[in-house]
């Protein structure tokens, strides 16, 4: 816990999470150590977490869109818009 408090924001939350999760169960959930060996190959800096920063940055310009929008910010209008559309002009009021 002492490296986790003094090492930085990034390794607090986890560790905090992980606590919280123990003291309220009385234990850590099933399967939560395989979960953090996993996680951990690209929480650190090295070859495994070089790769899915590259794999990110490709799926943003992937998923660009032609007006700079994001995607989230084009669902979440479409969704805004239908609600609107279905309740009606009497509802914007």
């Amino acid at each position: 816990m002492r490296h986790s408090v003094f090492a930085g924001g990034k390794r607090l939350r986890p560790v905090l999470a992980m606590q919280a999760a123990f003291t309220i169960a009385g234990a850590l959930p099933a399967g939560i150590a395989r979960l953090g060996a996993a996680l951990a190959e690209i929480m650190r800096e090295g070859p495994a977490r070089s790769r899915q920063l590259e794999a990110l940055s490709r799926l943003d310009r992937l998923m660009a869109l032609p007006d700079g929008g994001a995607p989230s910010s084009h669902a979440a209008r479409a969704v805004l818009e239908t609600i609107q559309t279905r309740r009606g002009p009497a509802a914007s009021s």
